[in-house]
């Protein structure tokens, strides 16, 4: 992890709510990893996940929820931006099999252009499930079809794709899980899979590196950091809610 400069090529909304960030940085990342950024006028940095990598420009996705989030939108094009990073663990491609499926809800489908770049480069057959409330809240579906991706879509009103939930799609030829998203998400995909599977947690995070325990979640080994042992973790080390 290292601090690094970037310049902003293009930050705009791509819903209501959501907003894409590319960077111009050097930076290498593996899948599921995140950066820290540092937002002008803010004393603490914000994570972000990288959604994807091509040469040495980084795809951020990120929700407006708050002031530090706002206040990103309110950063131009060409303008420079520090980087921490990469941060945390990535997602382990080696146990993908040859037919990965990839999970997404939400907001969690961020990392996933990246992952399935990756895995399409190894020759993988890549299957996405991608949920959200609604239509207007779907994002990077026409991306993750355009690379090749078999995808799928559930919203829970039924204004796009399928009516009900990811785990409605979930095939039994899948040879490994990588999902993100909400944890009730997570823990359906986590007890009914018979294969591998990796999560990519979601959290509030304070410092993003390690050092304030703020984004601890319980595991069968005891606290972890989000931010530093995760955000990536398989289903295994998890204690989910009985």
């Amino acid at each position: 992890m290292e601090e690094k400069n970037g310049v902003i090529l293009t930050n705009h909304a791509i819903t209501e709510k959501i907003w894409q960030m590319q960077i111009q940085v050097q930076m290498d990342l593996v899948p599921g990893q995140f950066v820290d950024a540092e937002i002008p006028g803010l004393f603490l940095r914000r994570p972000f996940s990288v959604s994807n990598v091509q040469a040495n420009v980084i795809t951020l996705i990120y929700r407006v929820i708050g002031k530090g989030t706002r206040a990103m939108t309110q950063l131009p094009s060409y303008a420079d931006i520090n980087l921490l990073g990469p941060c945390g663990n990535g997602f382990d491609l080696t146990i993908a099999g040859d037919h990965p499926m990839l999970i997404g809800g939400g907001l969690g489908m961020a990392p996933m252009p990246y992952l399935a770049r990756q895995l399409l480069c190894q020759k993988k057959q890549v299957t996405v499930l991608a949920g959200f409330q609604s239509q207007k809240d779907a994002i990077l579906l026409d991306e993750m079809q355009k690379m090749g991706c078999d995808v799928s879509v559930y919203t829970q009103d039924g204004s796009l794709g399928h009516r009900g939930l990811v785990t409605d799609g979930m095939k039994a030829n899948a040879t490994c899980i990588y999902a993100c998203g909400p944890m009730g998400m997570l823990q359906g995909v986590a007890e009914k899979a018979e294969v591998p599977v990796q999560v990519s947690l979601e959290a509030r995070m304070g410092c993003g590196f390690g050092a304030c325990m703020g984004c601890a979640v319980m595991t069968k080994n005891g606290p972890r950091r989000i931010c530093h042992d995760g955000p990536v973790f398989n289903k295994e080390e998890l204690l989910w809610q009985a």
